[in-house]
């Protein structure tokens, strides 16, 4: 297996089925003092808008990271959960792998809602690539005809047009997030260096 075959084999490896792992310990992390798992779907819940979670599903994957050695669980009145030292370092590696590709979009989604600044070089490469994947995909679809005649035909087309459209939301969207990160780096850079802090720590994209 080639070196980043192996790398992107991980990286699906430790996200285990599900790129809610990464946000979930961004938001361990985030808390010095344990914190009861209704309160971390809530928080979690708030930071992904768009995805269909659970309570229930949030809870079972506490605990398989609990069983994976990432999360602490203290037993009391109610459990409360803590990151544990492998956290920040399984996060900063999963961010540094590429994206598994059976599911780009979720994944990315993921690691921005657990970044920090100084990913956003990552970030900003991240979806550089996810935007010329969507570009690719769409010149292969080729372009999707009005419906006509059979029944067959207008389900085809549906279809089609469906992705094309999701494909061209997906670049639109991509060229919208790179824009705003490198807004962002600029500005923080500009501040750094009114402020006398210079711009020695800023990312660089």
């Amino acid at each position: 297996m080639g070196t980043d075959a192996a790398r992107e084999a991980s990286s699906a490896s430790w996200i285990g089925g599900s790129a809610l792992r990464g946000p979930l310990l961004r938001l361990l992390l985030e808390h010095d003092r344990p914190i009861g798992a209704y309160r971390l779907s809530s928080l979690l819940m708030q930071r992904l808008p768009g995805w269909q979670l659970t309570h229930s599903s949030i809870a079972n994957l506490l605990k398989r990271l609990v069983e994976e050695g990432y999360v602490t669980c203290q037993s009391g009145p109610t459990q409360v959960y803590l990151a544990s030292e492998r956290a920040a370092l399984a996060i900063e590696e999963w961010m540094r792998t590429p994206l598994s590709r059976h599911a780009v979009r979720d994944e990315l989604h993921a690691r921005i809602a657990s970044s920090r600044p100084q990913h956003a070089p990552l970030l900003f490469k991240a979806l550089q690539d996810y935007e010329q994947e969507c570009f690719d995909s769409l010149q292969d679809g080729g372009r999707t005809d009005a419906p006509s005649g059979s029944w067959r035909g207008l389900t085809i087309s549906l279809t089609g047009s469906a992705v094309e459209e999701n494909l061209n939301a997906n670049i639109r969207w991509s060229r919208i997030a790179r824009r705003w990160i490198r807004d962002w780096v600029e500005n923080s850079r500009d501040q750094a260096v009114s402020s006398g802090q210079g711009d020695h720590d800023s990312a660089v994209i």
